[in-house]
């Protein structure tokens, strides 16, 4: 059984409207709920084992500090550019390659790519499950092996939002 955690990047700072999308940072309620939605992750057992994240500096930041309390955070950090802004099918190809003792993944980035993938994984019909900033949608899949990931293959088992594990801590 394998798990998937799809969690768009936290609350952005667009003060500097010079500033291009890719190197906007985070804003101050950004990092705390990025924060809270560590421990959150943590308390409830759903620790990630190996992160796939877009390298734009807001998705970054967000992962810095959902692993800052870490030691194995670099071993288990990767960046790829298909995740900005991403699609679903680059998502799925990468997922494809991770590692198979990895059972709790994370896949850090942005939306609507993140949206749209995450609703072809689950069979919702035609519902769209919403990601607002900071949020984390907890997929189980029934496969022992990443590659096996497909359309249609998992079921939503949690949907964590950043305002609500700031209020779980």
């Amino acid at each position: 059984m394998k798990t998937l955690l799809i969690i768009r990047h936290a609350k952005s700072d667009h003060s500097d409207p010079g500033l291009n999308d890719f190197d906007r940072p985070l804003n101050e309620r950004g990092e705390k709920e990025a924060i809270a939605l560590g421990k959150a992750l943590e308390k409830a057992g759903l620790f990630p084992e190996f992160i796939w994240c877009s390298p734009a500096k807001r998705a970054k930041k967000t992962a810095e500090l959902l692993l800052r309390k870490r030691k194995s955070a670099p071993d288990i950090l990767r960046f790829d550019n298909e995740l900005y802004p991403g699609s679903g099918l680059s998502a799925m190809a990468l997922l494809k390659t991770t590692p198979q003792n990895s059972h709790t993944v994370a896949l850090i980035g942005h939306n609507p790519s993140l949206e749209s993938f995450l609703s072809s994984l689950i069979s919702r019909g035609d519902a769209m499950v919403r990601l607002t900033t900071s949020a984390a949608a907890v997929i189980d899949f029934s496969f022992d092996r990443w590659k096996d990931i497909c359309e249609d293959s998992g079921t939503l088992r949690l949907l964590l939002t950043g305002k609500l594990a700031k209020n779980l801590l």
